[in-house]
């Protein structure tokens, strides 16, 4: 296959020990045993021997002396995920970094990328900082003892540019080839999923999902005029189970009992407390308002003033006696929680972590904390049955069926919601392994898979970034995998789409890479790449349309083995109840979207509608070119926010590329340094749009491995939005048309001009939506798109920048070349155009429709109205004639 060079790179050599890019210093002291070859794609590779000459199954190499002026660092906080990182000098460059972009001689040397491969399927590399002395450190492993090497022909990547977007795109896409499996994102199939709203059950109920609770959640979003098109089926509909000896626990526990089906909000408080002993850093939850928050609920909803006396005692006897249960609910958690943060501030390497690892693996402590893990968690539970369980046994099934009950028809549960609701697209959610704790050991219908228990070791990177690694429940209580990954994925994939389910969310992806670790199983690198090509085809085969999305995937070893599969999550979770991770969320996703981007459509999450910080997501879903998709409970919703994103027909505007961060954010840390505000950029057919956000004051603490607020009051900001800042508009026009969302505000800029966008603190938002303004003898125009949506420009679909305008006018008021703009349009609302001159006539669909225009604002509006028969998100042409 004939591999296209990256446009303008720079080339990359090794010169007196000094690699250089295009000339500049990139590394100084190269690391003796290293060695560079040309890659045909972009860049150099660098080969590496292991200094003892002995076979080894990790080395740490020092690559030698870091040379830029800044740099931005993509690494690992966790098993599942990583975040951004900035810094000047090596030594800030964190643990398990997978991405490091660097500006090389304050801009005037352009960009490096190093990019740690995958070498031979079998050892993955990573950066980190060294010492004082600026050295970067490269750690290459394959995560199994028994797996060694003595020399790595495929370590690193390094590639130079002067368009940083070019660059990433170009490097990445090589990466990926040398390292696994992966195409680029342009060259794979967009699911329809993508392209129209979705719902997800998982922070509406959680594990204790429902055909009942799901069939409420749909019909209360149509009921508001917000149809979803796309349903996620999450955690919560599989039979699955703790091991035998656990059982009595989780039936007495919290999480399963009868006595607390009703009492979601606490019951998740403490399986979020588990979970963050159980998963690491990123699932900590600090939700003590939730008890009360779900007793006030609930007595809402108990329509008190229509009931009889002997009725409404009966509801708070009901109510009391679910309260109580989740007051024991809360102080388990907060035990929990506080067990979390005497750790949270104990360095990785310190004597109280290391006591506690050794405690947590001890016969003595070991059995009482999987008893605990099982009466509160999820995670230490197994798959038994690939079938449904009883929460599905019809449509009107209820949560008050237990998670290993038999029964399930969801093949008819499917079929109702579809026939009720126009679902195009049903998704069910189910863990790499088959649930988080693999398959079940002991259980009749996992026999086939010839079950084996794997314990795992984990690696000391990934200790490093997360301690709790120690004692997960993969760890503590083992993995059950199949022989063979292929028969799981099979079966469990047959079965859904015989049900008429369409497609797939695959959690918990880059725990398999821990797993390799275990005997046997050939270390991380290999074990993922199997059940990624096991993944990858049984997709094929029971989902066309490539409908898969890959979640807690954030290794190289899964994301350099997304062959076909499109759709990616770029972040950790949306957390509702969790203040501190709402602003870290939007930087997580808009940075991490440059990596990922280069390979998959990045998801950037659910999100609740009904939210102190629903604008904020919701302007962030709108230029991710990613799905939009919403987690809202029943009957909580802000409808005049979701019509922002929504068609009356369920479709969205989604812009085409990967939202990610301007050039000038690149190597700003915009959560932290209290004066850079972050601006992403995306394009639609014909506009760009530059959304702009205030995300000071919160971010991922490396040190403190969780989410922080650092300043409860960031000041507002002001953000500058120029035409360049979307490199899609580079000489597409002199002039560009900008639209305010907030003010409504529509101006001229020029290609060097700038507009200042106020953003307030905590969390302020604003969009920009910047259009080429097309001239002919005289008229200038520009269409900017339906003003009532948050992505106004992604309503015109016209192919290119521009618009077809031909011809004149006078300036006495008398048409001697008539002008006129052609546009194909979709959407319903209010259409926005720059127009210099009035027009005569504005017709849609060939039909003659009214229109305004303010001559001093220069701004042409109309009313977009589906035709009878024809969906809003279908094209409609127009025409505006001068």
């Amino acid at each position: 296959m004939a591999i296209a060079k990256l446009e303008g790179s720079k080339e990359v050599c090794l010169e007196g020990g000094c690699l250089l890019a295009g000339g500049t210093p990139v590394l100084e002291k190269v690391a003796p045993g290293a060695s560079v070859r040309p890659d045909s794609g972009a860049g150099a590779v660098l080969e590496f021997t292991a200094s003892a000459g002995r076979p080894t199954a990790r080395a740490d190499i020092d690559l030698g002396k870091l040379c830029a002026s800044r740099f931005l660092a993509l690494g690992r906080t966790s098993l599942w995920w990583c975040t951004p990182a900035w810094g000047t000098s090596a030594e800030q460059v964190p643990e398990e970094t997978q991405f490091l972009l660097l500006e090389l001689a304050g801009g005037r040397g352009g960009y490096a990328l190093l990019l740690p491969l995958i070498d031979g399927g079998a050892f993955r590399a990573t950066l980190r900082g060294g010492c004082d002395d600026g050295t970067l450190r490269l750690r290459i492993e394959s995560g199994a003892a028994e797996v060694t090497a003595t020399s790595w022909r495929s370590a690193l990547l390094v590639a130079a540019g002067s368009d940083p977007f070019k660059l990433v795109d170009g490097a990445v896409a090589a990466a990926a080839r040398l390292s696994g499996t992966s195409k680029p994102r342009g060259e794979k199939e967009v699911p329809g999923s993508a392209d129209v709203f979705g719902w997800c059950t998982w922070d509406a109920f959680y594990s204790r999902v429902s055909a009942a609770g799901v069939e409420a959640g749909l019909a209360s979003l149509v009921a508001g005029g917000a149809p979803p098109r796309f349903l996620i089926i999450d955690d919560g509909w599989q039979q699955t189970d703790v091991d035998p000896q656990y059982r009595e626990a989780a039936a007495a526990g919290c999480l399963h009992s009868e006595s607390t089906l009703d009492v979601g909000s606490a019951v998740h408080e403490v399986e979020e407390a588990a979970a963050a002993m159980l998963s690491g850093p990123d699932n900590n939850q600090d939700a003590t308002a939730a008890p009360a928050v779900q007793a006030a609920r609930e007595l809402a909803d108990s329509g008190a003033g229509s009931r009889s006396l002997l009725e409404l005692l009966t509801s708070w006897a009901g109510t009391a006696q679910r309260s109580v249960a989740s007051l024991l609910a809360s102080l388990q958690a907060a035990f929990f929680n506080y067990c979390r943060q005497l750790l949270e501030v104990t360095p990785a390497n310190h004597w109280r972590m290391r006591v506690f690892s050794a405690l947590a693996a001890s016969r003595l402590v070991r059995p009482a904390l999987l008893s605990f893990y099982a009466s509160a968690s999820d995670h230490t539970r197994r798959l038994v049955s690939v079938q449904a369980n009883a929460k599905f046994g019809s449509p009107s099934a209820g949560p008050e069926h237990a998670l290993n009950s038999e029964g399930g028809d969801l093949a008819g549960v499917v079929a109702a919601l579809k026939a009720r609701y126009g679902l195009q697209y049903v998704y069910a959610w189910h863990a790499m392994a088959g649930f988080w704790g693999g398959v079940g050991l002991d259980d009749p219908q996992m026999a086939k898979f010839k079950p084996q228990l794997v314990l795992p070791t984990p690696t000391p990177g990934v200790l490093a970034v997360d301690p709790a690694v120690a004692w997960v429940q993969p760890v503590l209580s083992g993995v059950g995998l199949p022989a063979d990954p292929r028969q799981l994925h099979e079966d469990m994939h047959a079965y859904l789409a015989g049900c008429g389910v369409d497609g797939v969310k695959v959690d918990v992806q880059s725990t398999i890479g821990l797993l390799g670790s275990g005997a046997g199983r050939g270390g991380g690198p290999a074990l993922a790449a199997a059940y990624h090509a096991s993944l990858e085809a049984s997709a094929r085969r029971h989902f066309p349309g490539n409908h898969l999305i890959n979640c807690m995937c954030h290794s190289t070893e899964d994301l350099y083995r997304m062959e076909d599969t499109n759709l990616a999550r770029v972040s950790d979770d949306f957390y509702p109840t969790r203040p501190e991770s709402h602003l870290a969320h939007i930087a997580n996703c808009g940075y991490n979207s440059l990596f990922f981007g280069a390979l998959v459509i990045p998801d950037w999450d659910m999100f609740h509608s009904l939210h102190d910080k629903a604008l904020l997501h919701a302007t962030a879903r709108a230029v991710s070119g990613g799905p939009i998709y919403v987690s809202d409970r029943p009957g909580r919703h802000d409808f005049q926010l979701l019509h922002r994103l929504v068609l009356p027909d369920g479709s969205v505007l989604r812009c085409r590329l990967p939202g990610r961060p301007t050039a000038d954010c690149l190597f700003a840390d915009v959560s932290r340094d209290g004066t850079t505000a972050l601006k992403v950029w995306n394009a639609n057919a014909v506009t760009a749009v530059i959304a702009c956000f205030n995300i000071q004051g919160s971010a991922f603490e490396r040190s403190l491995r969780r989410f922080n607020t650092h300043d409860a009051s960031p000041p507002a900001l002001a953000a500058y939005v120029r035409p360049g800042d979307a490199p899609v508009l580079a000489d597409a026009a002199e002039m560009f048309a900008a639209y305010l969302d907030s003010s409504k505000d529509l101006r001229l800029l020029g290609a060097a001009d700038c507009l200042e966008v106020r953003l307030a603190g905590g969390g302020g938002s604003d969009v920009v939506t910047l259009s080429p303004v097309a001239e002919a003898g005289g008229v200038l125009f520009a269409p900017i798109g339906l003003t009532n949506m948050l992505n106004a420009g992604g309503a015109v679909l016209r192919s290119g920048f521009g618009c077809s305008i031909s011809g004149g006018h006078s300036d006495d008021g008398y048409d001697v070349q008539p002008a006129r703009a052609a546009l194909t349009l979709r959407g319903a609302g209010t259409m926005l155009c720059y127009c210099s001159h009035a027009p005569t006539g504005v017709a849609v669909g060939g039909q003659q429709v009214p229109f305004s225009y303010d001559a001093e604002g220069a701004a042409l509006t109309f009313e977009l109205v589906p035709a009878e028969g024809r969906p809003a998100g279908a094209a409609v042409d127009c025409a505006v004639q001068f």
